[in-house]
């Protein structure tokens, strides 16, 4: 009676595993799903961006594309957005460090009371690169994501997330599969 007590447990735990791996993976695929692609030509990268979100090409000089969150609702005063710049790279930040140094210094300049919630390596547009985290909490509280690379030795892409504070960690996880999506061509 035992032995079969144990085959229906271990059948009971397979049967519930299963399930649990079936749920994951559709939720991954509707996850997943709900991304678009965005080429663009003239700068030589692609990116997957959620479809609900506006694009933007070209907002402004130097800026290749925004990708800008539907409003919450009518109260919702910012909407929240991931925008890439492409910059060209003076010879002395070349080095990806270098070239991070002087970025960290220009936010320290433009946001006061400036706090770093993280900074470090990783891959990005297959690349080595860098990410930082930081919180400015004036004028308004704002957190912001900057990841970067360096291509060619002369062209820095930037990719930026900006959120309200409050809706940071919201956004988050749609955001990190654009990074993760990026790709020069």
């Amino acid at each position: 009676m035992q032995q079969a007590t144990k085959k229906k447990l271990l059948i009971g735990l397979a049967a519930a595993g299963g399930m649990l791996l079936l749920a994951a993976g559709l939720w991954y695929f509707l996850f997943i799903s709900q991304f678009q692609n965005y080429y663009d030509k003239t700068y030589g990268f692609d990116i997957q961006y959620p479809g609900s979100w506006k694009v933007v090409r070209a907002p402004q000089p130097g800026a290749a594309v925004a990708f800008i969150s539907p409003k919450e609702n009518a109260m919702d005063v910012f909407s929240e957005n991931v925008n890439i710049t492409v910059e060209p790279v003076p010879v002395e930040l070349v080095r990806l460090q270098n070239f991070s140094d002087k970025i960290l210094l220009q936010m320290t300049k433009v946001f006061q009371n400036i706090k770093v919630m993280e900074t470090k390596p990783l891959i990005f547009g297959d690349r080595q690169g860098h990410r930082v985290v930081f919180r400015a909490d004036k004028p308004d509280a704002i957190t912001i994501m900057n990841v970067w690379t360096i291509k060619d030795a002369d062209k820095a892409y930037i990719l930026t997330y900006m959120a309200m504070t409050k809706n940071y960690q919201k956004y988050l996880p749609l955001v990190e599969v654009m990074v993760q999506s990026f790709r020069l061509n």
